[in-house]
């Protein structure tokens, strides 16, 4: 009996085995996909593999180009890509991380958007940074998605934003390469990231815009699940969940979700047309912390994503199918602006040790033109000028 136990006992041993292992299996497989679905959790920080991000030998142009979204295992690997980005990427010469510094300035100043050289993306991974300028529409939502989960993880206020499904951070693309000037605009361009400069000729006011709807049956007073509005979507409510009711409906106001939009209209700048031709302009389109940021005669490098809608009027005067075009704007900078220039750290206590010196009026006047001697007036004038003064409105 006692060798015919030990017989099952080790025929036995090798099932179990198996199940054990298949057990481990399954939980491994848990876990990473516990993982992808929070790529933000307390251990984000440890070093990941770069076999995890890399993104060499992906895809997106073929499953793109049949007509299906990005599925969730490419989008993971997207959005853990530019987290390391935001995590480790160091400018040459530089041995800190260079946007983890900028995530914290942008959290002391309550801003809204991140500022990221495209350059930058270049060299950390050139796929990531080919699939920003050819697929925008698709990658910079999960960027946007990625930068407001790390925020969340670090700052309160942010913390609070992703609780309050409020609004979501945005990933500002700026300096890139390939500028196009307006006129050159065509239909190449569609549903890519372009870069044209001009001068902003017209400002409409600011709207409401509707970001998040969320819907009453009238009949039942029950509330739908929310619907995310896009000019590219079509909104159809369907059938109530609670009376199967197919309408009328009604907008639950304290719950639908808003963004401040804007109209801008930007020119090609007169000193740019050939003789004979007239300045084209294009329709740009302005959101959330962009608004009122700019004034009509300001001159504008636009980085943005050139996209075309459905005309109605255009259709009607016209009698044949016409799109309209226009800019979603990504990031704006006005010529002569300042608010690119990086203070660092030891350039902000250098400044603060300055303005303690007694003398720093006269040692600033100074420095006006120091190789013309005297004219003193007219140095004090200039300084003045310079360090003084309210913004013409």
């Amino acid at each position: 009996e006692h060798g015919l136990s030990g017989a099952e006992s080790a025929a036995a041993t090798p099932r179990q085995a198996r199940r054990a292992k298949r057990r481990r299996r399954s939980d491994r497989a848990d876990f990473t996909s516990e993982r992808d679905d929070d790529l933000e959790g307390e251990d984000e920080d440890e070093d990941v593999p770069e076999s995890f991000y890399d993104l060499t030998h992906e895809k997106l142009e073929e499953t793109l180009s049949k007509g299906h979204g990005i599925d969730k295992r490419l989008e993971t690997k997207i959005r853990r890509c530019f987290q390391q980005f935001l995590l480790k990427f160091r400018m040459e010469g530089q041995a800190e991380a260079r946007y983890p510094d900028l995530i914290r300035k942008m959290a002391e100043e309550d801003q809204k958007h991140l500022d990221v050289h495209f350059g930058h993306l270049q060299q950390w991974s050139a796929q990531l940074a080919l699939w920003i300028a050819d697929y925008p529409l698709q990658i910079l939502p999960l960027l946007n998605m990625t930068l407001l989960t790390e925020a969340a993880r670090k700052f309160g206020t942010y913390r609070n934003l992703v609780a309050s499904e409020e609004t979501e951070l945005r990933v500002a693309i700026h300096s890139f390469p390939v500028q196009e000037p307006i006129r050159e605009l065509s239909t190449r361009h569609l549903s890519r990231l372009v870069s044209v400069q001009g001068v902003v000729t017209k400002r409409t006011k600011v709207f409401n815009e509707v970001k998040r709807l969320y819907l009453r049956c009238a009949k039942c007073n029950f509330l739908s699940p929310a619907f995310e509005v896009s000019s590219d979507k079509d909104l159809k409510p369907g059938a109530c969940i609670e009376c199967q009711s197919k309408g009328p409906w009604k907008v639950d106001r304290q719950q639908t979700l808003y963004q401040n939009h804007q109209k801008i209209t930007i020119q090609e700048s007169p000193s740019s047309v050939q003789p004979g031709k007239m300045p084209r302009s294009k329709e740009v389109i302005v959101t959330g912390d962009q608004v009122d940021t700019i004034r009509p005669g300001d001159e504008l490098l636009l980085t943005g994503i050139y996209r075309c809608l459905y005309d109605a009027a255009t259709n009607a005067r016209t009698c044949f199918p016409v799109f309209k075009t226009e800019i979603f704007s990504v990031h704006l900078h006005r010529r002569g602006d300042v608010k690119l220039i990086e203070i660092t750290d030891d350039k902000q206590q250098q400044i603060l040790e300055l303005a303690k010196d007694p003398n720093i009026r006269e040692r600033f006047i100074s420095s006006m033109a120091p190789s013309i001697y005297g004219m003193r007036h007219v140095k004090t004038a200039i300084a003045l000028s310079m360090m003084s003064g309210q913004q013409k409105i």
